[in-house]
């Protein structure tokens, strides 16, 4: 389930994502949809993403823009509220360099100190979700005060992406920029961690999913993969296995996805 966040936040929160553990032997796989995110475990829990070590219940733990898929493992993993970033918004909350943050993850307190005790403390109490997402954009409100002024270079190439759902190629997006390649290549090192191309790549693919899983059923999966800009299969399953770990195909197969992202991992 997808909530959006409110408004004065779209800029730095691109939705939530409410997780619940379907079957006791059901581990889950996650891809990244061109996003950094926050997990918060509804349950005292073994980390989502890693067996390193357990969290307490509204412990929040960060993580960058992951570039390989994930598996949950099946319980005892708690249910968990993600929040979605958008690409440049971790680095620019904590300060870090995003090349630092990706395919890293970490406890919340190791990116804003004692800051985040209190909201840990009031996220462990909440009695629902919705009472934890009021708590969220209460953090990012106050600190939101204090950020930067984001770069609309940065803000600008990647509302250009999200817009076109990555079928665009780098020469048609830098026509509307008043930047050289080589300059947007440096800010999104900085401010996302991977080059345009990728993340326009990974937008492209996420298209394409959204198209296949149409309740209306209106593309086949070739329509589908022209549309998103795929003119050759294989180089579509080629990108298509690096994201996900799997094959279009097997993706299709799984059962009842939560989200394009997150579906049932396939077997070995």
């Amino acid at each position: 389930m997808q909530i959006p966040p409110s408004n004065n936040l779209a800029h730095l929160i691109r939705h939530y994502l409410i997780y619940h553990p379907r079957s006791e032997d059901m581990p889950m796989r996650f891809f990244c949809d061109g996003s950094p995110g926050i997990v918060i475990p509804l349950g005292d829990s073994t980390l989502p993403f890693s067996n390193r070590f357990r969290i307490r219940k509204g412990e929040l733990m960060a993580y960058g823009l992951m570039e390989q898929a994930i598996d949950i493992p099946p319980p005892p993993v708690s249910g968990m509220l993600i929040i979605v970033l958008q690409p440049y918004s971790l680095s620019l909350i904590s300060g870090i360099a995003s090349k630092k943050l990706k395919n890293n993850i970490f406890r919340f307190h190791e990116l804003f100190g004692d800051l985040v005790c209190p909201l840990q403390e009031a996220i462990s109490g909440a009695g629902n979700v919705n009472e934890i997402i009021e708590l969220i954009e209460s953090f990012f409100l106050r600190i939101s005060a204090d950020l930067p002024p984001i770069d609309g270079i940065i803000t600008g190439s990647v509302a250009l992406m999200q817009a076109r759902k990555g079928v665009l190629n780098l020469p048609e997006m830098l026509k509307y920029l008043p930047i050289s390649e080589r300059q947007l290549e440096r800010k999104f090192d900085q401010y996302i961690g991977v080059p345009p191309k990728k993340l326009n790549g990974i937008f492209r693919i996420n298209h394409y999913l959204k198209l296949l899983r149409n309740p209306q059923k209106t593309h086949s999966a070739l329509q589908a993969a022209i549309e998103a800009g795929f003119y050759d299969q294989a180089h579509l399953n080629n990108q298509f296995k690096v994201l996900t770990g799997t094959s279009p195909l097997k993706y299709l197969s799984a059962s009842d996805p939560l989200a394009m992202n997150l579906f049932q991992a396939p077997p070995l």
